[in-house]
């Protein structure tokens, strides 16, 4: 049981990775109590974010704890996702023009208007 407490989040761990490891040490202990389970979780923790949402909403038991830990996960890769499309639509509207300036993609039709066309022409035979 004491083997617990030396699992801890290593620097630089995902939630994810931490969470998964610390299971299938849980695994390989007979007989680990619930609440050890979750104090000896937390105190392995590094994840200031999710240390923060556990002190505002104590949690009772490890499924509690790793249906926390699930939740927290999916809405961080969800804005990871968000954050992600929005960069690609901020690339995508600004491309950079044959001197260097940035400029807005809708800016292609005033360039269409001061050039004239071949049939605007006056022919001369």
């Amino acid at each position: 049981m004491d083997h617990l407490l030396t699992i801890k989040q290593e620097e630089g761990e995902s939630l994810r990775s931490y969470v998964k490891r610390f299971n299938k040490e849980v695994l390989e202990v007979d007989e680990a109590e619930d609440k050890m389970q979750l104090t000896t979780f937390k105190a392995g923790l590094k994840s200031k974010e999710f240390v923060v949402t556990l002190v505002k909403s104590p949690l009772e038991s490890m499924a509690e704890m790793l249906l926390k830990a699930q939740k927290y996960m999916n809405a961080k890769n969800a804005l990871a996702v968000i954050e992600q499309g929005d960069e690609r639509k901020d690339k995508r509207s600004i491309q950079e023009d044959p001197k260097g300036k940035k400029r807005e993609r809708g800016d292609h039709s005033s360039n269409r208007d001061s050039v004239k066309r071949r049939d605007d022409k006056p022919r001369g035979r």
